[in-house]
């Protein structure tokens, strides 16, 4: 009887076991979903891989953001950023100068990718790449061909607005708690994680 009791208990332990371990490990794997979903997975000759606002990156022997394919998959974005983004006011020489001017192969100091806080872009398929601009506050999205949108290093986040998408079907914005409008009107997204947004307005 203390035999089977013994052989009983540990049989327990191996299963309790057994069951955090397979827990552990689904755990994990999410945690390195969610960490591979954002930044570069490779470099581009003569760069390394690096990090930059905290996310893997392309990057030059300085730690500068390098404006390639592999930082930015979409050509459409690219040429975004090479127009110059949107424009900041120089109020000491009183005119509006680009926040970015980035032809595709130069480089991006951490200075002025911080200088970003507005992106408005229309008819791209990706918008990978947005990690890097963490100070970021106002995105506008239109006519995009994405399926999904990882903003989850996008902490400053206060307005997202969301047009005539077709294939993004749903939105996280559980690291942006900064959020405080939201309109999703004409997109194909029906599904919102907006538990942890207490400051939002309305969607």
């Amino acid at each position: 009887m203390k035999m089977k009791k013994q052989i009983s208990l540990l049989l327990a332990v191996v299963m309790a076991l057994s069951v955090f371990t397979v827990s552990a490990t689904v755990f994990a794997e999410a945690e390195t979903d969610a960490t591979d979903s954002l930044g570069a997975t490779s470099a581009c000759a003569g760069n390394q891989l690096g990090t930059f606002n905290g996310v893997p990156a392309c990057v030059n022997e300085k730690g500068e953001l390098h404006i390639c394919a592999n930082n930015f998959p979409d050509s459409a974005f690219r040429e975004y950023l090479n127009d110059g983004a949107e424009s900041i006011y120089d109020e000491e020489h009183d005119i509006w100068v680009p926040a970015l001017d980035l032809k595709e192969g130069s480089y991006a100091t951490g200075e002025a990718v911080q200088q970003v806080t507005r992106i408005v872009i229309w008819d791209c398929s990706s918008l990978k790449g947005i990690e890097f601009f963490t100070s970021l506050e106002s995105l506008e999205l239109g006519s995009f061909s994405i399926t999904e949108l990882n903003v989850s290093n996008n902490s400053e986040l206060v307005s997202v607005d969301v047009h005539y998408g077709g294939n993004l079907s749903s939105l996280d914005f559980s690291k942006n708690t900064k959020l405080k409008f939201l309109d999703v009107r004409d997109s194909s997204v029906t599904k919102i994680d907006v538990g942890k947004n207490s400051e939002l307005e309305g969607i």
